[in-house]
């Protein structure tokens, strides 16, 4: 390796001085010029005091050499040799190695320690890096990752057409309206190939990134996307460079979830507004603080445990009666917990909230007839009734529970119809596996069948709430359905072996690609508002889950993570030292990025826009 070529030549060099960085290492430069070959004097030598992690804290005195004929490079700038060994080793005109940073932006960005943390592990190392030093190198260890990714783009383009060719899974994510950030990913290698910040997800924002795609890694065989109408402009905007263009396909989840919304939203907000007006959260949450501080330095909890084990229906006297009560209005409020991970409107926690208070207080009430209680627990018991008595009673919450309920059954028959039901077909932890054809023909004939059973409901006598439900998903249907079917895709590889693969069906490979980004955003940054760290964070953080695969990995980094330093020095060798952009206006639907607001804000600014406009 060149790298580990420079290393040498510079360990040749030093001496049991380097340690104290009182010996100068001379860093050679190459004598010949490389346009006309003649011999290029050492014209001086430049003192640079360099921080590297193979060795430590060193002084360098670097050869600087010119060509005596005049020759110029191909920027037209004069030819000035320098030494090779070094710039391998350290950026020209900066005293931090390639090392250094790259040792920085794997400890943050793969094993997702604070900056402050990877600060004082440099410490402890004899590095006497700033803080914000470390933040602006992991910020230039993104720059690398980006140049080399699309320098690499070559090879990776030749990577994927030896299955073929890849399916362009396109989205954007943002967090609370801020920090939008859209990927192009390639679904079947879950590579991230274009990402970029976005100032809404308008599809004059997104296009030129997916032309950006397109014209780098070569055609899609297919598209994937959301619903949404900027998504599907962007995609008939682009220039595919083919005749035929590759099919479109939406993805079945986004078409669930949209259509579920649809459904349900309104009805089961209502019923949010419901509990809302009867502050059934803060009794709930007053009464067990009440029993709380009554139980205070007992085993409350192993007393529930206790219950739980040993089978008894009823709430039994006592302390334990008074620790089970309370874990009954504990289990109201934990309504919002669900364990498959699924949300709104896969679950509908208003209608779950609703159930229990229904269960709890049947329990309740016959606990208050059989008349087995007294004292403490019979005055608990009573309060806890008194509490969920208003809403089980209510005529308003029963009929905004029934209407949630009926539409829920006719919107999960479409979930059952896509497997929206199924781990595989929500948004989970292991993304998507590859369906083949018979069970997605099995599906769309399921569909099929579903629509003439929602046509039937429609000219049947069918209650209100099942009639609006089916004309919902028909309308979906009818707007959508050319999208989603057809994932079958026949293609060529670069050897001309025809393969047959199928689009996947969702855009989970994507969303399950979005999920440790803002996780580990937020281990980063150590604050919980995702949206804030997003804006302020590059978008070329996307390409860091690239280095999960080693299929990656093995074209890009020649197998090993280790290469980056080498990589990431040749690149600015190939591609020269580029200025790098400061103060990028980056907007977001949310609010403004916090740089503008500090300028808008200001009231020399306001008072000064003021006077303009008289």
């Amino acid at each position: 390796m060149a790298l580990n070529r420079a290393v040498g030549d510079l360990q040749a060099q030093l001496s049991l001085g380097q340690a104290d960085c009182k010996l100068d290492i001379l860093a050679a430069a190459a004598p010949e010029c490389p346009v006309c070959g003649a011999f290029m004097p050492a014209a001086k030598t430049s003192l640079r005091h360099v921080q590297t992690m193979a060795f430590g804290q060193i002084a360098v005195m670097e050869q600087h050499r010119w060509c005596p004929n005049g020759c110029k490079d191909a920027n037209m700038r004069p030819v000035h040799n320098r030494s090779g060994a070094l710039s391998l080793l350290v950026k020209p005109g900066c005293n931090i190695g390639y090392d250094v940073e790259c040792y920085i932006g794997r400890r943050m960005f793969i094993e997702n320690e604070q900056a402050t943390e990877v600060h004082d592990e440099l410490l402890k190392r004899g590095l006497k890096i700033s803080l914000s030093e470390v933040s602006h190198l992991a910020g230039r260890f993104l720059d690398h990752l980006e140049g080399v990714h699309l320098d690499s783009a070559g090879r990776l383009r030749d990577e994927m057409m030896k299955t073929g060719g890849y399916v362009a899974h396109i989205d954007a994510t943002c967090d609370k309206g801020r920090g939008c950030t859209f990927v192009v990913l390639s679904g079947w290698d879950g590579w991230a190939l274009i990402s970029g910040r976005v100032e809404t997800e308008h599809h004059e924002s997104v296009t030129p990134f997916l032309q950006q795609a397109i014209d780098t890694f070569g055609t899609p065989v297919g598209f994937v996307r959301d619903l949404g109408k900027a998504m599907r402009k962007a995609i008939a905007t682009v220039d595919v460079h083919v005749e035929e263009r590759p099919p479109e396909r939406i993805c079945h989840f986004h078409f669930g979830k949209d259509v579920g919304k649809d459904i349900l939203y309104n009805d089961h907000d209502a019923l949010l507004s419901l509990f809302r007006k009867a502050g059934l959260r803060k009794k709930l949450q007053d009464f067990i603080k009440a029993l709380s501080g009554l139980l205070i330095g007992k085993p409350f909890r192993k007393m529930v445990v206790a219950w739980t084990e040993s089978g008894d229906a009823g709430i039994p006297t006592g302390d334990e009666g008074i620790a089970v009560v309370r874990s009954f209005a504990q289990m109201i409020l934990d309504y919002g917990h669900d364990e498959s991970m699924k949300k709104f409107p896969f679950s509908r926690p208003y209608l779950e909230l609703y159930d229990r208070c229904c269960s709890i207080c049947a329990i309740l009430a016959r606990e208050l007839a059989a008349g087995s209680h007294a004292g403490m627990t019979m005055k608990y018991i009573s309060r806890l009734q008194a509490i969920l008595s208003p809403i089980v009673d209510s005529a308003a919450f029963a009929l905004a529970a029934v209407i949630v309920r009926e539409k829920a059954l006719v919107f999960d028959r479409l979930r059952s119809v896509l497997r929206l039901d199924s781990e595989d077909g929500c948004i989970s932890k292991a993304g998507e596996i590859e369906c083949d054809g018979v069970d997605l023909l099995r599906m769309e004939r399921s569909l099929n069948v579903l629509v003439k059973e929602l046509k039937a409901d429609l000219e049947s006598p069918a209650n209100g709430c099942i009639r609006v439900a089916s004309e919902i998903i028909l309308a979906h249907i009818e707007e959508h359905g050319e999208y989603l079917w057809g994932h079958k895709a026949i293609m060529t590889t670069a050897e001309g072996e025809t393969v047959v693969r199928y689009i996947y069906r969702t855009n989970n490979v994507l969303e399950c690609f979005f999920r440790p980004v803002k996780r580990n955003i937020r281990r980063r940054g150590g604050c919980e508002d995702v949206g804030y760290s997003l804006e302020h964070t590059k978008a070329s953080i996307c390409y860091v889950g690239n280095l999960k695969s080693q299929r990656y990995i093995d074209v890009v980094y020649d197998g090993s993570l280790d290469n980056l330093p080498e990589r990431f020095a040749l690149y600015d060798t190939v591609n020269g030292v580029k200025s790098e952009i400061v103060n990028a206006p980056v907007a977001s639907r949310g609010s403004l990025p916090a740089s503008d607001k500090r300028i808008v804000r200001n009231q020399g600014y306001i008072d000064r826009v003021v006077a303009a406009s008289n």
